[in-house]
């Protein structure tokens, strides 16, 4: 009796996954000193570490061949953004005075503080939640393989292909 041809099981698609948000976070950590050194007198360095606050994460996505992800990235540190200024609206940046020693009492640091978790937040978020890959692994090459098996009254000619 012809016995059928073996087919072998195909080789994975997808490799070991890894995570490579430390280097989100590497980026993200980098633009912090870039926002403590910016000042009044120094207009360009704030739009420095903005463009490397919103920025740099995608740019790493998409380094790793993540374009979706890449423009989730983004659009989670806009929206971070846009909370933060929400948060910097509510607590109203405006100097308040203390109604029983009439001193002066500033909300602009507790402001920036809401800004900045809110900002942040999203850049953490983007590390944990979407840094993750599986990279796609190369297809194999298209193979043929032929089986010849013996019969009573002659041959049996089999092939097995991938393509």
């Amino acid at each position: 009796m012809p016995t059928a041809p073996t087919v072998e099981e195909p080789p994975p698609r997808f490799g070991p996954p890894y995570w490579y948000g430390w280097q989100v976070n590497v980026v993200d950590a980098a633009s912090l000193p870039i926002l403590v050194t910016t000042s009044d007198e120094r207009p360009l360095q704030t739009w420095v570490w903005l463009g490397v606050y919103a920025l740099g994460g995608p740019v790493v996505h998409a380094a790793h061949g993540r374009g979706w992800r890449a423009l989730g990235s983004f659009g989670m540190r806009v929206a971070g953004t846009a909370a933060g200024v929400m948060a910097f609206a509510i607590i109203r940046c405006h100097d308040y005075r203390d109604p029983d020693t009439d001193e002066e009492i500033a909300t602009c640091g507790d402001a920036a503080t809401g800004l900045l978790l809110m900002m942040y937040g999203a850049a953490v978020v983007d590390s944990l939640i979407d840094a993750d890959d599986r990279p796609r692994l190369p297809d194999p090459a298209p193979a043929v393989s032929l089986t010849l098996a013996p019969l009573r009254g002659g041959f049996a000619l089999g092939a097995i292909g991938r393509f």
